[in-house]
């Protein structure tokens, strides 16, 4: 017949390692690295990809007001002459470039983002609106209204 004797020690820590425990161990026998490796992803994420993801939903979000103030504005213009033309863009789902960027502006602003952000953006997007004035282009590429 055996007898077996209390020891005291938990039979889990008399046991081979987890791996967990390993895990736990090395975190703590090398806490400057740990703490070094933790923060450089923080910095990461909050100076690459939270960005990125703000400017996206920033986006998606201007775009829906921009088309809900056209759409407001076509119905503020019945009977004048912009009537028609608020109408097909109504109709057409587009909206004014000026109401979208004071959105996403905003937005954007209101997530502490700066204006780079923005600025960056539209230089991925393609555009079919001309942004100069009308006029001549002169020997530099200067416009003059004559």
């Amino acid at each position: 017949m055996q007898v077996y004797h209390y020891s005291g020690a938990s039979p889990f820590l008399t046991r081979a390692r987890s791996p967990l425990k390993r895990i736990w161990f090395a975190i703590k026998a090398h806490k400057i690295i740990t703490t070094v490796a933790i923060a450089a992803v923080f910095l990461f994420y909050w100076n690459q990809i939270r960005p990125m993801l703000k400017y996206r939903a920033c986006a998606a979000q201007a775009s829906v007001d921009a088309h809900l103030l056209v759409a407001r504005k076509a119905e503020l213009a019945k009977g004048t002459k912009n009537e028609k033309a608020y109408q097909e863009m109504v109709d057409k789902r587009m909206y004014l470039r000026s109401d979208h960027q004071s959105f996403l502006s905003k937005c954007l602003l209101y997530y502490g983002l700066p204006d780079e952000a923005m600025k960056a953006g539209q230089q991925n997007s393609a555009s079919s609106v001309i942004d100069e004035p009308l006029g001549k282009k002169g020997k530099n590429g200067e416009v003059s209204k004559k």
